[in-house]
Protein backbone atom coordinates (compact mmCIF):
# COMPACT_ATOMS: atom_id res chain seq x y z
CA UNK A 1 0.00 0.00 0.00
CA UNK A 2 1.03 3.48 -0.44
CA UNK A 3 0.14 7.01 1.37
CA UNK A 4 -2.58 7.35 -0.71
CA UNK A 5 -4.24 3.88 0.36
CA UNK A 6 -7.71 4.26 2.13
CA UNK A 7 -7.24 0.71 4.13
CA UNK A 8 -6.31 2.63 7.28
CA UNK A 9 -9.70 3.51 8.39
CA UNK A 10 -10.91 0.15 7.76
CA UNK A 11 -7.78 -1.79 9.54
CA UNK A 12 -10.12 -1.87 13.15
CA UNK A 13 -12.80 -3.32 11.71
CA UNK A 14 -10.43 -5.68 9.60
CA UNK A 15 -8.16 -6.58 12.43
CA UNK A 16 -11.49 -7.20 14.70
CA UNK A 17 -12.99 -9.95 11.83
CA UNK A 18 -9.91 -12.22 11.56
CA UNK A 19 -11.33 -15.16 12.89
CA UNK A 20 -14.98 -14.21 11.44
CA UNK A 21 -16.37 -16.87 8.65
CA UNK A 22 -15.29 -14.25 5.88
CA UNK A 23 -11.84 -14.22 6.88
CA UNK A 24 -11.66 -17.88 7.26
CA UNK A 25 -13.39 -18.62 3.99
CA UNK A 26 -11.37 -15.71 2.23
CA UNK A 27 -8.03 -17.61 2.97
CA UNK A 28 -8.59 -20.61 2.76
CA UNK A 29 -10.22 -20.31 -0.39
CA UNK A 30 -7.28 -18.21 -2.18
CA UNK A 31 -5.06 -20.56 -0.48
CA UNK A 32 -6.65 -23.96 -2.40
CA UNK A 33 -6.62 -21.49 -5.22
CA UNK A 34 -2.80 -20.66 -5.32
CA UNK A 35 -1.65 -24.15 -4.57
CA UNK A 36 -3.20 -24.89 -7.72
CA UNK A 37 -0.45 -22.43 -9.44
CA UNK A 38 2.99 -22.38 -7.03
CA UNK A 39 5.89 -24.19 -7.99
CA UNK A 40 7.27 -26.77 -5.96
CA UNK A 41 9.12 -25.42 -2.78
CA UNK A 42 11.57 -23.75 -2.05
CA UNK A 43 10.33 -21.05 -4.60
CA UNK A 44 10.48 -17.24 -4.41
CA UNK A 45 7.27 -15.62 -3.13
CA UNK A 46 6.67 -11.49 -2.77
CA UNK A 47 3.72 -10.34 -1.17
CA UNK A 48 2.67 -6.95 -1.25
CA UNK A 49 0.33 -5.36 1.19
CA UNK A 50 1.12 -8.73 3.20
CA UNK A 51 -1.54 -7.51 6.05
CA UNK A 52 -1.27 -10.02 9.11
CA UNK A 53 0.50 -12.27 6.84
CA UNK A 54 -1.64 -14.83 6.97
CA UNK A 55 -0.41 -16.24 3.32
CA UNK A 56 3.46 -15.32 3.59
CA UNK A 57 3.28 -17.69 6.82
CA UNK A 58 1.55 -20.56 5.47
CA UNK A 59 3.80 -20.66 2.37
CA UNK A 60 6.91 -20.68 4.70
CA UNK A 61 5.54 -23.15 6.25
CA UNK A 62 5.12 -24.91 2.98
CA UNK A 63 9.05 -24.41 2.74
CA UNK A 64 8.86 -21.19 0.22
CA UNK A 65 11.29 -18.33 0.60
CA UNK A 66 8.78 -15.46 1.00
CA UNK A 67 9.58 -11.41 1.51
CA UNK A 68 6.45 -9.51 2.64
CA UNK A 69 5.90 -6.06 2.53
CA UNK A 70 3.76 -4.32 4.57
CA UNK A 71 3.31 -0.44 4.83
CA UNK A 72 1.16 -0.09 7.97
CA UNK A 73 2.85 -0.50 11.50
CA UNK A 74 -0.14 -2.17 13.19
CA UNK A 75 -0.44 -4.42 10.51
CA UNK A 76 3.31 -5.21 10.32
CA UNK A 77 2.99 -5.43 14.02
CA UNK A 78 0.31 -7.89 14.04
CA UNK A 79 2.40 -10.13 11.48
CA UNK A 80 5.36 -10.13 13.62
CA UNK A 81 3.03 -11.37 16.40
CA UNK A 82 2.19 -14.28 14.44
CA UNK A 83 5.53 -15.27 12.71
CA UNK A 84 7.55 -15.16 16.44
CA UNK A 85 4.91 -18.17 17.71
CA UNK A 86 6.21 -19.95 14.58
CA UNK A 87 8.88 -22.13 14.96
CA UNK A 88 12.70 -20.88 13.86
CA UNK A 89 12.75 -23.05 10.43
CA UNK A 90 9.04 -21.49 9.19
CA UNK A 91 10.12 -18.09 10.77
CA UNK A 92 13.93 -17.65 9.22
CA UNK A 93 12.00 -17.90 5.51
CA UNK A 94 10.28 -14.39 5.91
CA UNK A 95 12.08 -11.12 6.01
CA UNK A 96 9.07 -8.72 6.40
CA UNK A 97 9.84 -4.72 4.86
CA UNK A 98 8.40 -1.91 6.10
CA UNK A 99 7.40 -0.95 2.42
CA UNK A 100 4.99 0.13 0.06
CA UNK A 101 4.54 -0.77 -3.74
CA UNK A 102 5.63 2.38 -4.79
CA UNK A 103 9.52 1.82 -3.31
CA UNK A 104 8.76 -1.85 -4.24
CA UNK A 105 12.46 -2.04 -6.02
CA UNK A 106 14.71 -1.41 -3.07
CA UNK A 107 11.89 -3.68 -0.63
CA UNK A 108 12.18 -6.41 -2.77
CA UNK A 109 16.21 -6.28 -3.07
CA UNK A 110 15.57 -5.40 -6.30
CA UNK A 111 15.40 -9.35 -7.19
CA UNK A 112 12.43 -10.87 -9.37
CA UNK A 113 10.25 -13.86 -7.82
CA UNK A 114 8.57 -17.47 -9.18
CA UNK A 115 5.63 -15.60 -7.55
CA UNK A 116 3.90 -12.10 -6.92
CA UNK A 117 0.81 -11.45 -4.33
CA UNK A 118 -1.17 -8.44 -4.74
CA UNK A 119 -4.20 -10.26 -2.50
CA UNK A 120 -7.45 -7.71 -1.37
CA UNK A 121 -4.93 -4.68 -1.56
CA UNK A 122 -5.63 -3.08 -5.05
CA UNK A 123 -8.71 -1.96 -4.34
CA UNK A 124 -8.04 0.72 -1.50
CA UNK A 125 -5.45 2.39 -3.78
CA UNK A 126 -6.19 5.14 -6.29
CA UNK A 127 -5.40 2.98 -9.70
CA UNK A 128 -4.15 -0.24 -11.01
CA UNK A 129 -2.10 0.31 -13.88
CA UNK A 130 0.94 2.03 -12.04
CA UNK A 131 0.34 -1.22 -9.95
CA UNK A 132 -0.03 -3.91 -12.25
CA UNK A 133 3.04 -1.97 -13.75
CA UNK A 134 5.70 -1.90 -10.78
CA UNK A 135 4.58 -5.63 -10.23
CA UNK A 136 4.88 -7.08 -13.64
CA UNK A 137 8.28 -5.95 -13.72
CA UNK A 138 8.91 -7.91 -10.35
CA UNK A 139 7.48 -11.58 -11.71
CA UNK A 140 10.27 -13.77 -13.27
CA UNK A 141 9.93 -15.57 -16.66
CA UNK A 142 7.46 -18.22 -16.00
CA UNK A 143 6.63 -17.03 -12.83
CA UNK A 144 2.66 -15.24 -12.27
CA UNK A 145 1.48 -12.71 -10.59
CA UNK A 146 -1.92 -13.25 -7.82
CA UNK A 147 -4.65 -10.98 -7.80
CA UNK A 148 -7.44 -10.27 -5.87
CA UNK A 149 -9.67 -7.49 -6.37
CA UNK A 150 -12.64 -6.29 -6.23
CA UNK A 151 -14.91 -6.14 -9.15
CA UNK A 152 -17.61 -3.78 -10.71
CA UNK A 153 -20.29 -6.84 -10.61
CA UNK A 154 -19.51 -7.73 -6.92
CA UNK A 155 -19.83 -4.23 -5.81
CA UNK A 156 -23.32 -3.90 -7.60
CA UNK A 157 -24.65 -6.96 -6.74
CA UNK A 158 -23.75 -7.07 -3.03
CA UNK A 159 -26.63 -4.83 -1.94
CA UNK A 160 -28.85 -6.26 -4.05
CA UNK A 161 -27.99 -9.64 -2.65
CA UNK A 162 -28.88 -8.67 0.83
CA UNK A 163 -32.15 -6.93 -0.41
CA UNK A 164 -30.67 -3.57 0.83
CA UNK A 165 -32.46 -1.72 -2.36
CA UNK A 166 -31.56 2.02 -1.41
CA UNK A 167 -28.07 0.64 -1.12
CA UNK A 168 -28.26 -1.22 -4.45
CA UNK A 169 -29.47 2.13 -6.06
CA UNK A 170 -27.24 4.10 -5.06
CA UNK A 171 -24.50 1.59 -6.56
CA UNK A 172 -26.17 1.54 -9.65
CA UNK A 173 -26.23 5.26 -9.76
CA UNK A 174 -22.36 5.33 -8.70
CA UNK A 175 -22.09 2.80 -11.41
CA UNK A 176 -23.31 5.46 -13.91
CA UNK A 177 -21.37 8.53 -12.87
CA UNK A 178 -18.22 6.30 -13.34
CA UNK A 179 -19.21 5.04 -16.85
CA UNK A 180 -19.80 9.28 -17.47
CA UNK A 181 -16.80 10.60 -15.92
CA UNK A 182 -14.46 7.28 -17.46
CA UNK A 183 -13.61 6.51 -13.86
CA UNK A 184 -13.34 3.64 -11.34
CA UNK A 185 -16.57 3.25 -9.60
CA UNK A 186 -15.92 3.61 -5.81
CA UNK A 187 -18.04 2.52 -2.95
CA UNK A 188 -17.14 2.07 1.01
CA UNK A 189 -17.02 -1.45 2.02
CA UNK A 190 -17.90 -3.99 5.09
CA UNK A 191 -14.82 -2.81 7.19
CA UNK A 192 -15.85 0.88 6.54
CA UNK A 193 -12.94 1.74 4.56
CA UNK A 194 -13.44 3.78 1.00
CA UNK A 195 -12.50 1.26 -1.72
CA UNK A 196 -12.78 1.06 -5.71
CA UNK A 197 -13.65 -1.62 -8.07
CA UNK A 198 -11.87 -3.05 -11.15
CA UNK A 199 -13.55 -3.92 -14.40
CA UNK A 200 -12.17 -7.13 -14.95
CA UNK A 201 -12.00 -7.24 -18.37
CA UNK A 202 -9.96 -3.95 -18.13
CA UNK A 203 -7.55 -5.31 -15.43
CA UNK A 204 -6.65 -7.95 -17.64
CA UNK A 205 -6.05 -5.99 -20.48
CA UNK A 206 -3.28 -3.79 -18.57
CA UNK A 207 -1.92 -6.97 -17.55
CA UNK A 208 -1.55 -8.10 -20.79
CA UNK A 209 0.01 -5.46 -21.85
CA UNK A 210 2.96 -5.69 -19.14
CA UNK A 211 3.57 -9.40 -20.51
CA UNK A 212 1.12 -10.76 -17.76
CA UNK A 213 -1.44 -13.31 -19.44
CA UNK A 214 -4.91 -14.43 -17.79
CA UNK A 215 -4.13 -18.15 -16.98
CA UNK A 216 -7.87 -18.08 -15.10
CA UNK A 217 -9.80 -16.52 -12.15
CA UNK A 218 -11.44 -17.73 -9.28
CA UNK A 219 -14.49 -16.08 -7.43
CA UNK A 220 -13.96 -15.75 -3.80
CA UNK A 221 -16.92 -15.76 -1.09
CA UNK A 222 -20.15 -16.17 -2.71
CA UNK A 223 -22.75 -17.64 -0.71
CA UNK A 224 -21.39 -16.57 2.70
CA UNK A 225 -21.50 -12.77 1.74
CA UNK A 226 -25.47 -12.48 1.56
CA UNK A 227 -26.16 -11.29 4.66
CA UNK A 228 -25.07 -8.06 6.50
CA UNK A 229 -23.21 -9.52 9.75
CA UNK A 230 -20.15 -11.76 9.85
CA UNK A 231 -20.48 -14.27 12.79
CA UNK A 232 -17.82 -16.90 13.78
CA UNK A 233 -17.46 -19.86 11.26
CA UNK A 234 -19.77 -23.12 11.85
CA UNK A 235 -18.39 -25.17 14.99
CA UNK A 236 -19.21 -28.11 13.77
CA UNK A 237 -15.64 -29.31 11.62
CA UNK A 238 -18.38 -31.23 9.07
CA UNK A 239 -20.18 -28.29 8.32
CA UNK A 240 -17.08 -25.68 7.96
CA UNK A 241 -15.19 -28.37 5.33
CA UNK A 242 -18.90 -28.62 3.49
CA UNK A 243 -18.74 -24.55 3.26
CA UNK A 244 -15.48 -24.14 2.06
CA UNK A 245 -15.75 -27.10 -0.30
CA UNK A 246 -19.04 -25.71 -1.89
CA UNK A 247 -17.66 -21.94 -2.08
CA UNK A 248 -14.56 -23.58 -3.80
CA UNK A 249 -16.99 -25.25 -6.07
CA UNK A 250 -18.96 -21.59 -6.85
CA UNK A 251 -16.05 -19.93 -6.92
CA UNK A 252 -14.08 -22.17 -10.07
CA UNK A 253 -17.98 -21.98 -11.72
CA UNK A 254 -19.36 -20.01 -14.20
CA UNK A 255 -21.54 -18.01 -13.42
CA UNK A 256 -21.56 -18.21 -9.78
CA UNK A 257 -17.92 -17.07 -9.50
CA UNK A 258 -18.92 -13.69 -11.29
CA UNK A 259 -20.66 -13.25 -7.95
CA UNK A 260 -17.81 -13.35 -5.74
CA UNK A 261 -16.67 -10.45 -3.67
CA UNK A 262 -13.58 -10.98 -5.10
CA UNK A 263 -12.07 -11.98 -7.99
CA UNK A 264 -9.16 -13.88 -7.84
CA UNK A 265 -6.64 -13.55 -11.29
CA UNK A 266 -3.44 -15.49 -11.93
CA UNK A 267 -1.50 -13.72 -14.31
CA UNK A 268 1.13 -15.47 -15.77
CA UNK A 269 4.44 -14.29 -17.47
CA UNK A 270 5.95 -15.59 -20.37
CA UNK A 271 9.34 -17.76 -20.27
CA UNK A 272 12.16 -15.47 -21.81
CA UNK A 273 13.98 -17.51 -24.61
CA UNK A 274 11.14 -20.23 -24.94
CA UNK A 275 10.64 -20.31 -28.35
CA UNK A 276 7.82 -23.41 -28.68
CA UNK A 277 7.04 -23.15 -32.07
CA UNK A 278 11.14 -23.33 -32.71
CA UNK A 279 12.33 -27.49 -32.59
CA UNK A 280 16.15 -28.70 -33.32
CA UNK A 281 14.52 -32.47 -33.83
CA UNK A 282 17.90 -33.72 -33.35
CA UNK A 283 19.89 -31.71 -30.75
CA UNK A 284 17.61 -29.89 -28.19
CA UNK A 285 14.50 -32.29 -28.11
CA UNK A 286 14.62 -36.27 -27.07
CA UNK A 287 12.12 -38.22 -28.03
CA UNK A 288 9.61 -36.66 -25.97
CA UNK A 289 10.02 -33.82 -23.79
CA UNK A 290 7.51 -32.16 -21.45
CA UNK A 291 8.07 -27.98 -21.37
CA UNK A 292 5.72 -25.26 -20.42
CA UNK A 293 2.69 -24.16 -22.95
CA UNK A 294 0.43 -21.14 -23.10
CA UNK A 295 -1.12 -20.18 -19.95
CA UNK A 296 1.47 -21.79 -17.89
CA UNK A 297 0.02 -25.62 -19.07
CA UNK A 298 2.57 -28.27 -18.96
CA UNK A 299 2.49 -29.74 -22.12
CA UNK A 300 4.70 -32.88 -24.13
CA UNK A 301 6.01 -31.77 -27.42
CA UNK A 302 6.85 -35.10 -29.23
CA UNK A 303 9.80 -34.48 -31.67
CA UNK A 304 8.55 -35.02 -35.19
CA UNK A 305 9.94 -37.35 -37.86
CA UNK A 306 12.77 -36.21 -39.59
CA UNK A 307 12.35 -34.65 -42.71
CA UNK A 308 13.50 -32.45 -45.26
CA UNK A 309 13.30 -28.51 -43.69
CA UNK A 310 10.29 -26.69 -45.06
CA UNK A 311 11.68 -22.69 -45.16
CA UNK A 312 8.32 -21.41 -44.82
CA UNK A 313 4.73 -22.54 -45.53
CA UNK A 314 3.94 -23.20 -48.67
CA UNK A 315 2.00 -19.71 -50.54
CA UNK A 316 -1.00 -21.78 -51.66
CA UNK A 317 -1.24 -23.84 -48.48
CA UNK A 318 -1.22 -20.17 -46.57
CA UNK A 319 -4.20 -19.04 -48.79
CA UNK A 320 -6.00 -21.96 -48.45
CA UNK A 321 -5.61 -22.08 -44.60
CA UNK A 322 -6.36 -18.44 -44.62
CA UNK A 323 -9.89 -19.00 -46.13
CA UNK A 324 -10.61 -21.73 -43.11
CA UNK A 325 -9.07 -19.18 -41.06
CA UNK A 326 -12.32 -17.15 -42.35
CA UNK A 327 -14.65 -19.46 -41.07
CA UNK A 328 -16.35 -20.54 -44.23
CA UNK A 329 -16.15 -17.44 -46.34
CA UNK A 330 -14.97 -18.50 -49.21
CA UNK A 331 -17.21 -20.87 -52.03
CA UNK A 332 -17.52 -24.17 -52.20
CA UNK A 333 -15.79 -23.93 -55.71
CA UNK A 334 -12.69 -22.00 -54.39
CA UNK A 335 -12.19 -24.09 -51.87
CA UNK A 336 -11.78 -26.66 -54.64
CA UNK A 337 -9.67 -25.29 -56.24
CA UNK A 338 -7.79 -24.72 -53.35
CA UNK A 339 -6.72 -28.39 -52.50
CA UNK A 340 -3.23 -29.55 -52.93
CA UNK A 341 -1.46 -32.61 -52.10
CA UNK A 342 -0.79 -32.68 -48.55
CA UNK A 343 1.85 -31.03 -47.15
CA UNK A 344 3.76 -31.47 -43.20
CA UNK A 345 3.48 -28.29 -41.51
CA UNK A 346 6.21 -29.24 -39.01
CA UNK A 347 9.47 -27.58 -39.12
CA UNK A 348 13.26 -29.23 -38.15
CA UNK A 349 15.96 -26.88 -37.85
CA UNK A 350 15.21 -23.19 -36.03
CA UNK A 351 12.67 -22.69 -38.19
CA UNK A 352 9.00 -22.38 -37.78
CA UNK A 353 6.32 -24.94 -36.07
CA UNK A 354 2.76 -24.78 -36.12
CA UNK A 355 0.41 -25.47 -33.59
CA UNK A 356 -2.63 -27.03 -32.65
CA UNK A 357 -4.47 -25.54 -29.83
CA UNK A 358 -7.31 -27.34 -28.34
CA UNK A 359 -9.87 -25.28 -25.72
CA UNK A 360 -13.09 -27.52 -24.11
CA UNK A 361 -13.75 -24.60 -21.85
CA UNK A 362 -16.20 -26.41 -18.96
CA UNK A 363 -19.17 -24.10 -20.40
CA UNK A 364 -19.81 -22.19 -23.74
CA UNK A 365 -22.34 -21.42 -25.28
CA UNK A 366 -23.47 -20.78 -29.65
CA UNK A 367 -24.42 -17.05 -27.92
CA UNK A 368 -21.22 -16.52 -25.86
CA UNK A 369 -19.24 -17.73 -29.12
CA UNK A 370 -21.27 -15.62 -31.35
CA UNK A 371 -20.30 -12.65 -29.09
CA UNK A 372 -16.56 -13.56 -28.77
CA UNK A 373 -16.58 -13.42 -32.61
CA UNK A 374 -18.44 -10.23 -33.07
CA UNK A 375 -16.00 -8.43 -30.55
CA UNK A 376 -13.15 -9.57 -32.58
CA UNK A 377 -14.59 -8.68 -35.73
CA UNK A 378 -15.04 -4.85 -34.20
CA UNK A 379 -11.38 -4.72 -32.73
CA UNK A 380 -10.48 -6.14 -36.40
CA UNK A 381 -9.22 -9.48 -34.99
CA UNK A 382 -11.50 -11.28 -36.51
CA UNK A 383 -9.08 -12.92 -39.43
CA UNK A 384 -5.78 -12.47 -37.06
CA UNK A 385 -2.59 -12.81 -38.88
CA UNK A 386 -0.72 -15.98 -38.08
CA UNK A 387 -3.84 -18.18 -37.68
CA UNK A 388 -4.27 -21.02 -40.07
CA UNK A 389 -7.47 -22.81 -39.06
CA UNK A 390 -9.96 -22.22 -36.79
CA UNK A 391 -12.88 -24.64 -36.39
CA UNK A 392 -16.14 -24.51 -33.36
CA UNK A 393 -18.12 -27.34 -32.32
CA UNK A 394 -20.23 -29.09 -29.81
CA UNK A 395 -23.64 -28.55 -28.63
CA UNK A 396 -25.47 -26.54 -25.49
CA UNK A 397 -23.14 -25.28 -23.67
CA UNK A 398 -19.98 -27.77 -24.71
CA UNK A 399 -18.51 -25.71 -27.55
CA UNK A 400 -14.85 -26.51 -28.02
CA UNK A 401 -12.63 -24.52 -30.05
CA UNK A 402 -9.73 -25.83 -31.94
CA UNK A 403 -7.14 -23.86 -33.91
CA UNK A 404 -3.79 -24.30 -35.96
CA UNK A 405 -1.63 -21.19 -35.78
CA UNK A 406 1.83 -20.82 -37.14
CA UNK A 407 3.65 -20.07 -34.32
CA UNK A 408 3.42 -18.95 -30.58
CA UNK A 409 4.49 -15.42 -31.24
CA UNK A 410 1.26 -15.10 -33.83
CA UNK A 411 -1.02 -17.00 -31.22
CA UNK A 412 0.26 -14.33 -28.48
CA UNK A 413 -0.32 -11.26 -30.16
CA UNK A 414 -4.44 -12.45 -31.03
CA UNK A 415 -4.37 -13.31 -27.13
CA UNK A 416 -3.44 -9.42 -26.24
CA UNK A 417 -7.30 -8.91 -27.68
CA UNK A 418 -8.98 -12.26 -27.25
CA UNK A 419 -8.39 -12.19 -22.91
CA UNK A 420 -10.02 -9.10 -22.57
CA UNK A 421 -12.93 -10.00 -24.29
CA UNK A 422 -13.16 -13.36 -22.30
CA UNK A 423 -13.06 -11.43 -19.02
CA UNK A 424 -15.39 -8.79 -19.75
CA UNK A 425 -18.15 -11.86 -20.67
CA UNK A 426 -16.89 -13.87 -17.78
CA UNK A 427 -15.83 -17.19 -20.19
CA UNK A 428 -12.55 -19.25 -18.99
CA UNK A 429 -11.24 -20.50 -21.83
CA UNK A 430 -9.73 -22.91 -19.54
CA UNK A 431 -6.25 -24.78 -20.00
CA UNK A 432 -5.28 -25.47 -23.61
CA UNK A 433 -3.72 -28.27 -25.13
CA UNK A 434 -1.10 -27.57 -27.09
CA UNK A 435 0.88 -30.01 -29.91
CA UNK A 436 2.96 -29.58 -32.68
CA UNK A 437 1.48 -30.31 -35.99
CA UNK A 438 2.58 -32.86 -38.01
CA UNK A 439 0.36 -32.92 -40.94
CA UNK A 440 -2.78 -31.17 -42.53
CA UNK A 441 -4.73 -33.02 -45.21
CA UNK A 442 -7.26 -30.15 -46.92
CA UNK A 443 -10.22 -31.70 -48.17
Amino acid sequence: MTADSTFGGGRPGWLGGLDHVRNVVRQELISRQLDQHLPQPPARVLDVGAGQGTQSIRLARLGHQVVAVEPDPEMRAAFQAALSAEPAEVAGRVTLRDASVTDLAAAAFGEIYDTVLLLGVLMYLPASRPVIAELAARVAPGGFLAVAARTVTSALWRPAARQDWQAALAAFDEYDRARAEARDMRYVNEIGAPARADDLGALTAVAAGYGLRLETWYGVRIAVDQGELDPPPPSDPRELAALLDVEERLGATDPYRQLGQLAHLILRKAPVGRRLQTIDAERRFPESRPVRGPMGRTVRWRRPPARPCLRSFPDRLGRMCGRLAGFGSGSRSTARRARRPHRRLGEVGEELMALGIYFSPASMTAAQYDEIIARLDAAGAGQPRGRLYHTCFGTGTELQIFDIWESQEAFDRFGVTLLPILGDIGLDPGRPTVEPVHNLIPG
